[in-house]
């Protein structure tokens, strides 16, 4: 019954079940408490409250007896003529029996025992009998004056009564003492009582507790250790186990979730195992497949080789023409370099020339200089020679013109030096610009003759690449149709190599992660996908021919590599 509770449901059950116990407890407790109360309670108000009117009243009529004995005495001896204080007592002694009387209507008043209302019925014979027979008797003798009888009264009778009356009296108070250790044993039987039921309640509750906390415990985590356990398992890949669920609480519900979860595991993995026996079956399949084309692609290769030696021979000739025509480029670089040098040469010719005659117009211009210059010394030392001749002693003036006449001779001078080495300059620079006009002439001719050796050159590549262009253009024909048909198997090859080799990678991880789990029944497959069986072939023929192919420029066709 209890395993169907869900935990919830046990936990209230607990906690309602301990706070039961617990309220139980402390109503007994209040209840025993009660008990304890009430029976003190009785003590005060039944046997403390009577014992202490018991005791004042005793106190009373032992009061009473001395003033009755003191007022007797003191008329005797004291104050025999003093009668004042004689009534003084008489009225005190009458207030006394008052009080006592109104405390015995209070002790008659009261709950009494049977035997304590016969020691009390008997008080009141024994009083009634002191006052009637001794007191009043006494209290007379007193009013009369009759202080011999009073004596006698006080000595016989009234000692006796009040004897009498006080053992009486000291009766009911030693009932009510045992009465009062009656009730204080009573309540100490209750206290043990309380005490032995409270230890025994404190100790049947703390072993309820215990086991109803082991009970508790032991029910939630015994199936939650279980399902650890079950999720531990698979979690290893041990789906073989048989997963039972017990209850239906919670942890039922948590165990019947991991039964369905090892149940659906067990069906993927039982699957994936059939599928990774199909992929493995159809990677074989391909392998087979990728063999036909790797066969075809071979035997396309050998004859490509065949092709390819051809194309060798043909790529020789086509090598020698190469060579004539980096001869002849070689050639016409030097044609190219001897014309720049004759090209340069000209134009220093050129330059020559144009300095020639900028040097021949300074000539001209200097000339013209100097030929003022001579005519105006001319007409300088014409007016010097007038002016020397009119002026005679004042003819210092004329000696500057004469200085002038000289420093101009001295510039002319300069300038007809001046004149000669630009001449000479002119001269130099024209035998320059012969010399290199002659240069000039020199290398055209050289570039005729290199000329002339480059068109012979030209004609021979000429003659050879005709020859050549009709077998290269059947060759290169032949090679491109079958480049392209190895191309196409090449890429199927590769292709289905490639596709091959992935889906043999995904079989072996398939099978792999698969195979850490340990499946209930015999379901393991006994297909062992082998590793190494098949090893995708690649066409190395292909490749190795496929580094002999030349590229041929200038042909007409481009050669691709293969």
């Amino acid at each position: 019954m209890f395993k169907n509770l869900t935990i919830k449901s046990r936990l209230i059950f607990v906690i309602s079940f301990l706070s039961v116990s617990l309220i139980a407890g402390g109503l007994m407790g209040i209840y025993f408490l009660g008990l304890s109360n009430d029976t003190v309670k009785n003590m005060y108000e039944d046997k403390v409250t009577k014992l202490s009117e018991l005791d004042a009243t005793v106190r009373l009529m032992n009061q009473n007896q001395l003033m009755l004995a003191q007022a007797i005495a003191g008329k005797m001896a004291t104050f025999p003529d003093d009668d004042a204080k004689t009534d003084k007592y008489i009225v005190e002694i009458d207030q006394f029996i008052e009080k006592i009387n109104h405390m015995q209507e209070e002790l008659l008043a009261k709950q009494w025992s049977p035997d304590e209302r016969a020691l009390l019925d008997k008080i009141v014979i024994a009083r009634k009998r002191y006052g009637g027979e001794a007191v009043r008797p006494a209290l007379a003798a007193l009013k009369a004056h009759d202080y011999q009888q009073a004596t006698e009264i006080l000595q016989g009778p009234l000692l006796e009564r009040f004897l009498s009356l006080t053992v009486n009296f000291n009766e009911l108070i030693k009932l009510q003492i045992e009465a009062s250790k009656s009730a204080y044993d009573q309540g100490q039987a209750h206290y043990n009582l309380v005490r032995t039921l409270a230890i025994l309640l404190t100790i049947f509750g703390v072993v309820v507790a215990a086991f109803m906390a082991w009970w508790l415990l032991t029910s939630i985590t015994r199936p939650l250790a279980e399902a650890v356990n079950v999720a531990k398992r698979v979690a290893a890949g041990d789906l073989s186990q048989e997963i039972t669920v017990k209850s239906n609480d919670e942890t039922g519900v948590l165990m019947q979730a991991m039964k369905d979860m090892n149940d659906g595991l067990l069906d993927i993995v039982s699957q994936v195992r059939t599928g990774t026996e199909a992929i493995a079956l159809a990677s074989q399949e391909i392998a087979t497949g990728n063999l036909d084309l790797s066969n075809r692609t071979e035997s396309q290769a050998h004859a490509l080789s065949m092709t390819a030696a051809a194309t060798a021979q043909m790529t020789s000739t086509v090598q020698q023409n190469t060579e004539s025509a980096h001869h002849a480029q070689k050639v016409a670089a030097t044609t190219r370099e001897i014309a720049e040098a004759g090209g340069q040469t000209m134009s220093e010719v050129v330059s020559t020339m144009a300095e020639i005659s900028t040097s021949s117009k300074k000539i001209v211009d200097i000339i013209s200089v100097i030929e003022g210059i001579a005519f105006q010394t001319n007409i300088l030392a014409l007016n010097a020679a007038v002016e020397a001749a009119r002026a005679g002693e004042q003819g210092r003036g004329f000696a500057v013109v004469a200085g002038e006449v000289r420093s101009l001779a001295q510039r002319s001078s300069a300038a007809a030096k001046e004149i000669k080495t630009l001449i000479n300059h002119s001269v130099t620079k024209v035998k320059d610009g012969s010399r290199l006009v002659e240069e000039a002439g020199e290398n055209m001719e050289e570039i005729l003759t290199v000329v002339g050796l480059f068109t012979d050159l030209l004609d021979t590549i000429y003659n050879a690449s005709s020859q050549q262009s009709s077998g290269i253009a059947n060759i290169n024909q032949s090679v491109s149709e079958m480049d392209e048909m190895t191309q196409q198997n090449a890429a199927l090859v590769e292709q289905a190599a490639a596709a091959a080799q992935s889906m043999q990678d995904q079989a072996i991880a398939l099978e792999g992660a698969v195979s850490v789990f340990k499946l209930a029944k015999n379901e393991r497959t006994n297909h062992q996908f082998d590793t190494g069986s098949y090893k995708s072939e690649q066409p190395q023929s292909v490749k190795a021919t496929s580094k002999k192919s030349t590229d041929i420029e200038g042909v007409g066709e481009e050669w691709d590599e293969f």
